[in-house]
């Protein structure tokens, strides 16, 4: 599967909006990569399960889910191959029955100079997801401050899918 035949839909962390994917999708649109964002109400898990899945439905096609941070814990949203004011904490609480990663091929971006999350952390994140791990150093929002190491992390997810 080539990256024209993929959709990269990109869903924003807990403390952001979909603006933080902005450099990441102007850099796939000049490659002739499609991308799209899925804005999250963060009013609940449930809300943001729902607007994740009613994207994928838009795009139709193969595709492949990415999140940030929140955004990638409970996904149950699949792809074929593959501040708002109402903005609540609790989204962030609620226990996942089973994570998307757990039934697809995962990658993991380590952000070596993240103060969110200790590398450590991230790290056992990604071998818990037996996600393929690629560490860079950067802080927390990557796809702002490293568009590009965040553009080549999704071409290798994109060849890994395609064999």
């Amino acid at each position: 599967m080539l990256t024209a035949d993929l959709t990269f839909i990109l869903a924003h962390g807990a403390w952001a909006d979909g603006s933080s994917w902005s450099k990441v999708i102007t850099r796939l649109l000049h490659r002739d990569i499609k991308a799209v964002m899925a804005p999250l109400p963060l009013t609940s898990l449930a809300d943001d399960v729902a607007a994740v899945e009613r994207i994928v439905e838009w795009v139709g096609g193969p595709g492949v889910l990415v999140g940030h941070a929140y955004a990638g814990i409970g996904r149950r949203a699949g792809c074929a191959g593959s501040r708002a004011a109402t903005q609540s904490p609790a989204c962030i609480t609620v226990p996942v029955a089973r994570p998307l990663w757990k039934d697809v091929p995962s990658w993991y971006l380590v952000a070596e100079h993240d103060r969110m999350i200790v590398e450590d952390t991230q790290r056992f994140m990604a071998r818990r997801m037996n996600a393929k791990l690629v560490a860079h150093p950067v802080d927390h929002v990557p796809s702002v401050t490293a568009p590009d190491a965040v553009v080549d992390l999704f071409l290798q997810a994109a060849q890994g899918i395609a064999g």
